[in-house]
């Protein structure tokens, strides 16, 4: 090792084009910024969705093996609200907890695509919840 004279190295610093400047600060795109998304508004890579839907069909549930090996069900349920359809993957305990017709409350969830479809993702950091379950009328 020896020692650099420190105008030599202010010179030929290779490193002072890259300074974080203002510019360079990344842009949160206008479409993540909508307060009260609905589903016609979901696109793919949004997050932190809260959205109040209905229930229109839970298909019957598939066992399958997760990605980190475990054996878990899932129903890909869609969902509606007055602007569109979207699939929402119900997994193990979530498939009992939410019925057709029932009125539903998404939050902190992400649009991800699955074979080619939108999807709303309810993570770990995510909650669903039933706010108004569908009543059923039998007339006899």
């Amino acid at each position: 090792q020896f020692p650099i004279p420190k105008h030599i190295l202010e010179e030929t610093n290779p490193l002072k084009n890259f300074a974080p400047t203002k510019t360079s600060i990344r842009k949160i795109p206008e479409w993540v910024k909508i307060e009260h998304p609905q589903i016609r508004d979901l696109k793919l890579g949004m997050n932190r969705i809260n959205l109040k839907a209905r229930v229109i069909e839970i298909p019957k549930p598939k066992t399958v093996f997760t990605r980190l090996g475990k054996l878990s069900t899932v129903a890909n349920a869609k969902v509606t609200d007055e602007t569109g359809i979207i699939q929402l993957p119900l997994w193990n305990q979530q498939i009992d907890t939410v019925a057709v017709g029932d009125t539903i409350q998404v939050e902190n969830a992400r649009v991800v695509t699955f074979k080619g479809e939108l999807q709303l993702k309810v993570g770990r950091g995510g909650q669903l919840s039933v706010i108004e379950k569908y009543a059923r009328h039998f007339e006899y």
